[in-house]
């Protein structure tokens, strides 16, 4: 975790309030009957699907999507009235690398709303760029072309642009999309450092268990709220099947909700077990359970501890069944495609050198024989075995 929990929200006056907002562009409505407040010093990251409104929540605290109803305040004024100050950090997606600007251009660019009238800025503000370039380690890079820049790079330069006007509300749209697992912790902990300095954060991800669950609010969205609080309280089965409409189920490891990401309504071989979820091979955990690990197994429900051994396929003979329905020993594929680590087949009922049926029996193995369910020969026949 980020936070130690539970995370302590400011009481007072809120730095965002959204009331009954209902938003989009072009007469196209994106989000319905939206209730939320920010308060100082909160940290929230904004979860669901593509499409679900994440970025046009985003954007409606600063002013840059179309009001159809409702309101959003940022310090008591209505951004439709008047523009909010904020720290915004786009997509990097969304960037136009080809654009010629340097870095330190970039970051400077944060400044402007201090110098509506003038074309150049001052000397202590350069200083100050200069100062949270070197903070985010990319001083040394200050003239460079932003394409020039790996990912995680990039993604300081603008975080610098938004830190150089001293927000009191960070904005960061996706800040950890396309990083690697070292660049996405490194900036997960800077956004940490600058809340524990004062700075409300908001953050929109798709990284549920390595970036949502470590914070100490979520916000889930499909168009409109559908949950919110401490990751505890939001991270179950029935909060995110209504989120993003398909069933994952959650891991509890040492009190930190893990989301197993299963949204396929059926298992490899197409059927359904008997309480109506998918059917696993291997006796693999389905549908919207939650599961809690001890010892390193897991127990879904109460029931039984479920350890490695029961994740081993139930057919592990099944070539050899149907090499005896077909009244044959197995072929060296066959054995070495069950055995692989094996040097010589282990004696079997037929095996090479033991004496065979007649062909009439043989005919009747194939055609009279009944194999238990799930060892049924393959369709055309078991001649097609060694194929």
């Amino acid at each position: 975790m980020l936070h130690p929990r539970p995370h302590e929200r400011e009481s007072g006056e809120p730095l965002v309030e959204i009331r009954q907002l209902s938003c989009g562009y072009d007469k196209q409505q994106v989000l319905t009957g939206i209730d939320l407040r920010i308060m100082p010093g909160d940290f929230v990251g904004l979860l669901g699907p593509s499409g679900s409104g994440k970025t046009t929540l985003l954007r409606s605290m600063v002013g840059a999507v179309d009001i159809f109803d409702g309101a959003v305040l940022v310090n008591g004024a209505s951004t439709a009235r008047q523009r909010p100050r904020v720290g915004y950090v786009p997509q990097l997606e969304t960037i136009d690398w080809n654009f010629p600007v340097t870095v330190r251009e970039v970051v400077m660019m944060g400044r402007t709303m201090e110098n509506p009238l003038f074309p150049w800025f001052r000397k202590a503000e350069r200083q100050l760029a200069d100062r949270m370039m070197e903070r985010l380690s990319i001083l040394h890079l200050a003239d460079r072309h932003i394409r020039e820049l790996s990912g995680g790079q990039q993604q300081r330069a603008f975080l610098a642009r938004a830190l150089v006007s001293d927000p009191a509300l960070l904005l960061l749209d996706e800040p950890v999309s396309g990083l690697d697992i070292r660049t996405r912790d490194e900036v997960m902990h800077l956004l940490h450092d600058l809340n524990h300095e004062g700075v409300a954060i908001v953050i929109t991800t798709h990284e549920i268990n390595s970036v949502a669950v470590h914070l100490p609010w979520i916000v889930c969205l499909a168009g409109r709220i559908v949950g919110e609080g401490p990751p505890a309280e939001v991270i179950t089965p029935e909060l995110l099947r209504r989120t993003y409409g398909a069933e994952m189920p959650v891991i509890y490891y040492e009190g930190m909700p893990i989301v197993g990401e299963s949204p396929h309504k059926f298992g490899r071989n197409g059927a359904e077990s008997a309480n109506g979820r998918p059917a696993r091979d291997g006796g693999g955990i389905a549908g919207d359970d939650s599961v809690v690990v001890e010892g390193g197994a897991a127990r879904v429900d109460g029931s039984t501890a479920i350890g490695a051994a029961s994740a081993a396929p139930r057919h592990r003979h099944s070539a050899f069944r149907v090499a005896a329905a077909a009244g044959r020993p197995p072929s060296a594929a066959e054995y070495h495609h069950e055995h692989p680590d094996a040097g010589q087949p282990h004696d079997h009922a037929h095996t090479a050198g033991a004496p065979q049926p007649p062909a009439a029996d043989a005919a009747n193995a194939h055609t009279d024989a009944k194999p238990s369910p799930g060892d049924e020969a393959p369709p055309g026949g078991a001649e097609r075995a060694d194929v």
